[in-house]
């Protein structure tokens, strides 16, 4: 008896990760617009349950227009709140933050601004045909300020993660 005892506690612990397949990571690319530039980004998403989540943003971009040259890095951290519409498709809005440094060759330009903002967007999730994969577009709406200037900015992005 203690030996099927030891054989059923055992099947029981292994089973219970079989009902627990909900995939609470996606880390993907994004790509962003920001300060008239089109940048990619790395994002990743991590899930507490079906409908809240944490999304955070790194992005680094660079160039030389005008006969200057400029760097941009950002990092974001937003909170989003998902609804579902239908089978895999998702809407979802959330508040969050930013900070963001720009130089520029330009008099030396160089400055950093934080950006308080409502991310708001729309996401398929394929998992739902056993694809782990999640394409969404969202546009965030931040007031940026920092160093002496304030400012509203609009940025929009389009996403493709990987779920596991």
């Amino acid at each position: 008896m203690r030996k099927s005892g030891i054989i059923l506690f055992i099947g029981i612990l292994t089973s219970i990760p079989c009902y627990s397949q909900e995939k609470k990571h996606e880390i993907g690319l994004e790509l962003n617009q920001q300060f008239g530039r089109v940048k990619p980004s790395l994002n990743y998403l991590f899930s507490f349950n079906e409908k809240n989540q944490i999304d955070l943003t790194a992005s680094f971009g660079g160039g030389f227009r005008n006969q200057q040259n400029f760097l941009n890095a950002s990092f974001s951290a937003y909170y989003k709140r998902k609804w579902n519409i239908v089978g895999g498709l998702n809407w979802y809005t959330g508040p969050g933050i930013s900070i963001t440094h720009a130089r520029s060759s330009i008099m030396d330009f160089q400055s950093t601004y934080l950006g308080l903002g409502l991310q708001t967007g729309m996401e398929y999730d394929f998992s739902k045909h056993k694809i782990p994969i999640v394409i969404g577009m969202d546009v965030t709406p931040e007031y940026k300020f920092g160093q002496g200037t304030s400012f509203f900015d609009l940025n929009a992005g389009f996403s493709v993660r990987f779920k596991f």
